[in-house]
């Protein structure tokens, strides 16, 4: 395989995940050199609705590359959008030795060519030598040369700059900004149109006409012998001055997937003129939102939910990436949950009950600590309510060692997402992502603990996994809420069903108090003391109230709670213990962590 074999991670080239996207856009490039259509999507897509019904009909058939376009933070800047996303890519009707398929084979080539001459050419001129490693970037800097017909290094030149040489090189930059910036002139090169829409697609859209930002793309060449490849006053160029083993054998390859079509000679060799003005221009898409769009720019409005479209998702190819949120492992695994996309057989059957965030090496299901859904679920609840309730889980949860259930709340309260959500779009609040519960209800999840700095090693679980655990055990073990779950400050809860537990404000509660409410919670009707069998009935145990509980310094006759749990494991056997001023600490440190906001 040549240029797969010596392009490794291990081999300390590259990044393992640049290897991934290289892999990917050095297939992509020898398939369409084959005559064959690709689709290149991002692990983290979501397919709403068959692509190749939009894609293969009128008005998307006349295009050879469609992209996702790269939009900042809403839907309202694809008028002026220019630049490509590479998460969706489709390739189609590509002539082997065309402008498409070239695009294709430059993201790769550049960066192998840098790669054989151990980034020195990048290094002469102060660039970073990991200059354009991403993908995207890489795809948009040859993307330059495709549109101005003229090899450029549009990107590199300014954006790879090391820090020092950009400081130093201020108002250089600046000039040759502007002077790249004439050269493409995006505003002409890009045309906007609007088009009529097929009926079937009205719906995805939500009109029956819709914007396209479209544009010509060329096989780029220098005409004039004496020319240089990149004059001076744009940046100069960037490629090598000889090829080496792994270009080489990339080119060697693109000529194996396509024996009757020449690859394009290099810019030094004279006949490359010739050969790129022989190719037509080809057109590229940048698709409009409803098309292709991330998380932050339709998601968080309600246009991927169901229930607030008619049934069917206004949104045919979702991109499940978001800015907002502080952990894209944790983030995008919970927005397939969000719109019932996760797999929870296939999670279930790789990794057994250990198919949660909290979970560590496929070990049972996390013991969970949350709130009674009476006191989030309220009318009237305030966000001081709420983080009062959060600190008292979290407190509760550390002292007896369970996970924390991060409770949700009604989207439609004011300090949330407000009221009359019935349709898109819904407003904008990073820091919440509305979804509908089992009961279809429009809850939201607070964004902030979506990390697995607070979910793994048994931390915590989303209202998404606690839902489901919850469904999981439903038979035999009822992990719903009831009085004898619910734990209070004083005594027992109300054991009356029909009764909604009332609010009542945050009440201090020693250590000693605390260790006498929690193992009455646990102890069956009967028994005095905390026996290991009772663990099966407590795998949830619901706050009835918000607790506040007191750390003492001198903690001599005050010893901590005394039942280790451990892997779903009570034991009677005392162990070593915490003093109150180490859980005071781990309070705090969990609170700037996962609760306060990031710093």
């Amino acid at each position: 395989m040549g240029v797969y074999a010596s392009m490794t991670a291990s081999s300390g080239w590259v990044p393992a995940k640049v290897e991934l996207f290289s892999t990917r856009w050095r297939t992509a490039a020898r398939a369409v050199r084959a005559g064959y259509n690709v689709l290149l999507m991002d692990t983290d897509v979501l397919l709403f609705d068959d692509p190749y019904k939009y894609l293969k009909s009128t008005p998307f058939d006349k295009y050879q590359i469609l992209a996702q376009a790269k939009l900042l933070n809403h839907q309202d800047q694809y008028p002026l959008a220019w630049a490509i996303d590479a998460g969706i890519v489709y390739i189609q009707n590509a002539k082997p030795d065309g402008p498409a398929a070239w695009l294709l084979a430059e993201v790769t080539d550049r960066l192998l060519r840098w790669m054989d001459d151990g980034h020195k050419t990048l290094t002469a001129k102060s660039l970073d030598p990991s200059c354009n490693m991403r993908d995207e970037d890489m795809l948009n800097d040859v993307l330059a040369s495709s549109v101005a017909g003229r090899p450029i290094f549009y990107h590199s030149v300014l954006d790879c700059q090391l820090p020092a040489t950009r400081d130093k090189l201020r108002m250089e930059n600046e000039a040759l900004r502007q002077r790249l910036e004439k050269v493409m002139d995006w505003t002409s090169r890009v045309q906007t149109s609007n088009v009529e829409l097929l009926t079937r697609m009205w719906h995805a859209c939500g009109n029956s006409t819709t914007m396209l930002r479209g544009m010509d793309i060329k096989v780029p060449y220098v005409e004039g012998a004496d020319k240089a490849i990149v004059p001076e006053e744009l940046g100069g160029s960037l490629y090598p001055s000889q090829r080496g083993k792994l270009s080489t054998q990339f080119r060697e390859q693109l000529q194996s997937a396509c024996k009757d079509c020449k690859v394009w000679p290099d810019f030094e060799n004279p006949e490359h003129v010739a050969h790129a003005k022989a190719q037509p221009t080809e057109k590229l898409l940048l698709l409009p939102p409803w098309l292709a769009a991330t998380y932050d720019i339709r998601g968080r409005l309600g246009y991927w939910h169901r229930r607030l479209n008619k049934g069917t998702p206004r949104q045919v190819m979702a991109h499940a990436h978001s800015e907002s949120l502080h952990s894209s492992t944790v983030g995008k695994a919970h927005l397939r949950m969000v719109y019932d996309l996760y797999d929870w057989e296939l999670a279930h059957k790789v990794k057994g009950q250990g198919a949660f965030f909290a979970s560590r090496d496929g070990e049972e299901v996390p013991e969970v600590v949350t709130v009674h859904p009476d006191l989030v679920e309220r009318r009237d609840l305030t966000r001081e309510q709420f983080m009062q309730m959060v600190d008292s889980i979290v407190q509760v949860a550390q002292y007896t060692r369970k996970t924390i259930g991060w409770p949700a709340v009604p989207c439609d309260l004011p300090w949330v997402l407000g009221p009359n959500l019935t349709q898109p779009p819904l407003p904008s609040n990073p820091e919440w992502i509305p979804h509908f519960n089992s009961n279809d209800k429009l809850m939201c999840t607070w964004a902030r603990p979506l990390s697995l700095g607070c979910l793994g090693s048994y931390q915590g679980v989303t209202p998404l996994e606690f839902e489901h655990l919850k469904e999981q055990y439903r038979v035999f073990r009822p992990l719903d809420p009831s009085p004898e779950k619910t734990l209070i400050a004083q005594g027992r809860a109300d054991p009356d069903y029909t009764k909604k537990l009332p609010w009542k404000d945050p009440q201090e509660i020693n250590w000693m108090q605390l260790q006498d409410q929690v193992t009455l919670v646990m102890e069956l009707p009967g028994h005095k003391t905390l026996k290991p069998e009772n663990r099966n009935r407590m795998h949830a145990v619901y706050l009835g109230q918000p607790l506040k509980l007191v750390y003492q310094e001198d903690n001599t006759n005050n010893p901590t709670y005394n039942f280790e749990h451990h892997h779903r494991q009570w034991k009677e056997a005392s162990l070593p213990t915490k003093s109150q001023a180490d859980h005071a600490k781990m309070f705090k440190a969990f609170k700037e962590k996962c609760v306060l906001p990031p710093k």
